[in-house]
């Protein structure tokens, strides 16, 4: 009897089909968990970055100032700004003027995503530190993508200038508008 190795073109299809089934099945599931990841990331850039500021606002003795931004050069008031910039106040009036010094910038997430920030109970888009390290006015940034407000993630800043995130039980208060 004569052997023979290698596969029979039944056995590779059907190995084949097996496969284009598991694929279809698991893309989806990527898909989320790349979208999860990049608000998660961006939260995780969110909280360390208003800590920064926090900290620059004491160390400096002057309002340091976060916003969004386009260019990394002037504040946004645009919901898309593709990253957060850190500024230091020199002259203490709350506004990124051209003697101000840019301190940090920050990308939310890579060109691929589509995450808006949304300043809630904040009177402008932009959250300012006193020289105390404390915020001038408190609130929530949430942290949105094309899935809308239950997939949402967001950030209470206190009086203290400390931040922490809302739990998952509380999303549905949550608005990404």
């Amino acid at each position: 009897m004569k052997m023979t190795l290698g596969f029979t073109l039944i056995e590779l299809m059907v190995t084949v089909a097996i496969a284009g089934i598991l694929l279809a099945l698991g893309v989806p599931s990527l898909n989320q968990f790349t979208k999860n990841s990049d608000l998660i990331n961006s939260s995780n850039r969110i909280s360390m970055l208003t800590a920064f500021a926090r900290s620059e606002a004491i160390k400096r003795n002057n309002q340091v100032i976060i916003c969004r931004s386009n260019n990394n050069t002037s504040c946004s008031s645009s919901s898309r700004g593709s990253s957060l910039i850190v500024v230091n106040d020199l002259n203490n009036d709350s506004v990124f003027g051209p003697n101000d010094v840019l301190l940090k910038s920050i990308a939310l997430a890579d060109g691929s995503s589509d995450i808006k920030l949304y300043f809630k109970k904040f009177s402008s888009a932009m959250i300012v530190f006193s020289v105390s390290g404390a915020p001038i006015e408190t609130g929530t940034i949430a942290i949105c993508d094309n899935r809308g407000p239950n997939y949402a993630k967001a950030i209470v800043l206190n009086m203290g200038g400390q931040t922490r995130q809302i739990d998952e039980s509380k999303r549905s208060l949550l608005s990404c508008t």
